[in-house]
């Protein structure tokens, strides 16, 4: 009877020490989880708006403006994935009169956007009613009359093209998060079986005491 109870008290206070720290540790390690794979995402949002942007000069570049106020794309824009079907990058151009679709969205039927002003830029994530994050960008072009002509440049990109670095990250910081988990509970465990050590020793002695083998 004396051994059951030396042994009970002190292992059922470092039990209950271990699940607490061991929730506690959890649950911070998921927040910090949830933290990081939000920064991540902005992060990775802000460089894609960054590319959308240079894709908008590109085509911006081979647009050719006519006399009579037209204006058309003498050349596929320099960056490959315009001109691969399904490549998740779309671009296109609108005047008054004129479109242009850039050959990789030849297969889709692209959402329309509201306009943007001459100047002006427009960066969009995925919505609802829109399955794309966006990037507009609106110029104008002066004539040899005078008159200006308004092109407004779309640039469309697929949800799936931030996929895989967003999978790649997260399973990474989860396998790292995990890891950093796993050392602090272990940490954790030696610090109580040390931390503990005079208090079993106490209740050892206690024990001793209430079953007269001690005074």
């Amino acid at each position: 009877m004396s051994d059951k109870r030396r042994q009970r008290r002190p292992l059922s206070l470092q039990l209950r020490l271990v699940v607490l720290a061991s929730l506690l540790l959890a649950i911070s390690l998921s927040l910090v989880g949830v933290a990081l794979d939000a920064a991540f995402q902005r992060s990775s949002e802000a460089g894609l708006a960054a590319r959308m942007e240079s894709l908008v000069y590109l085509v911006l570049a081979a647009i050719e403006v006519s006399e009579e106020g037209g204006f058309r794309v003498v050349d596929e824009p320099g960056d490959p994935r315009l001109g691969q079907p399904g490549s998740g990058f779309y671009a296109t151009a609108l005047g008054e009169n004129d479109r242009w679709n850039s050959s990789s969205s030849v297969t889709l039927s692209l959402p329309e956007l509201p306009s943007v002003a001459a100047g002006e830029q427009n960066f969009q994530p995925p919505a609802a009613d829109m399955g794309f994050f966006t990037y507009q960008y609106g110029v104008s072009w002066e004539l040899t009359d005078g008159s200006m002509m308004p092109v407004m440049v779309n640039i469309y990109v697929s949800p799936d093209v931030l996929k895989p670095e967003l999978q790649a990250f997260r399973s990474g910081m989860w396998r790292s998060l995990g890891s950093v988990g796993l050392i602090l509970v272990l940490a954790q465990l030696i610090l109580l079986a040390l931390g503990l050590k005079p208090l079993r020793k106490i209740s050892e002695d206690i024990a001793e005491i209430e079953s007269g083998e001690s005074e």
